[in-house]
């Protein structure tokens, strides 16, 4: 589970909150999933930094490892949804939330205090 921190992307990476630590190992990647613009993007990385936020949640910055003519289709797509988002302060043509962090998670796990769920131990040979 994750949520968009400050609006902080770019094509080579994004910024993200989630209540789950995860390690910091190249060879760890998520993928990322999400609607802007009526098109669904879709991208790999693997975390490259983090730091706790607050209440068991943790920031992190994820660099993606992606071909070089996905990331400019990534950029145009990012640079079209800034254009219309400076036209319209309540555009909405995606998935987002007006909540904070803490908030989303509350609401989506339906408990107060976030557990903290652990994966910086994570090993490959474990899976």
């Amino acid at each position: 589970m994750f949520a968009a921190c400050r609006p902080c992307y770019s094509k080579s990476g994004l910024c993200f909150v989630s209540n789950i630590q995860f390690p910091l190992e190249r060879d760890f990647t998520l993928k990322f999933k999400t609607i802007l613009l009526g098109k669904e993007l879709s991208a790999i990385g693997s975390p490259v930094w983090s730091q706790e936020a607050e209440d068991n949640l943790f920031e992190y910055g994820v660099k993606f490892m992606m071909a070089e003519d996905e990331s400019e289709e990534l950029m145009r797509t990012l640079y079209e949804l800034q254009l219309k988002m400076k036209k319209n302060i309540l555009f909405a043509d995606g998935s987002f939330t007006d909540k904070t962090a803490y908030q989303y998670f509350d609401e989506l796990t339906g408990q107060p205090n976030l557990a903290k769920v652990d994966f910086s131990q994570y090993k490959r040979s474990k899976f």
